[in-house]
Parts: C-alpha cells; sequence; structure tokens
C-alpha cells in the first residue's frame, strides 16, 4: 500500500492545496506581477503534464534548472 502516494512520491491531496494557498496569497497583493503568474502557470502545467497538451509541453528534462552547467559553461556577463 503506497498511502495514497502519486508518481514521483508526491502526495495527490496536497496539490489542490498548495494551489489554493498559492492562488490566495496572489490575491492578497496590491501589485500582482503578471510575469510571475505567467511563469508560475507554465511551470505547473510542465509539472503536471494535463493529458491533452501532454505532446505539446516538454518534458522536465528538457527545462530543468542545471546549476553545475551554469557554471561550468558561465556566461560572459558573470564574474
Amino acid at each position: 500500500m503506497d498511502g495514497g502516494v502519486g508518481r514521483r512520491g508526491r502526495s495527490r491531496g496536497m496539490i489542490p492545496l498548495l494551489a489554493l494557498h498559492a492562488l490566495a496569497e496572489y490575491y492578497r497583493l496590491d501589485h500582482k506581477p503578471p510575469v510571475t503568474a505567467a511563469l508560475l502557470g507554465a511551470n505547473t502545467l510542465v509539472y503536471l503534464r494535463p493529458g491533452a497538451l501532454h505532446h505539446l509541453l516538454p518534458s522536465i528534462d528538457q527545462v530543468w534548472f542545471n546549476p553545475h552547467l551554469i557554471l561550468k559553461v558561465r556566461p560572459p556577463f558573470f564574474p
């Protein structure tokens, strides 16, 4: 028995609660940053991968943040 834990070890019951909390905190803000909201939405779509958009969205392996690669390549604007 897995205790209600879904794929990748996350609980299915926590996702809606976290989304509700994030929306409540966003609507409490006086100044709502649209770019931040768009990035949160895009990251949520990539992570949850709904069935209708599954073939259009990149995989997490294609979009994840790799600090080792960033430090190895070092763009010219880093000291």
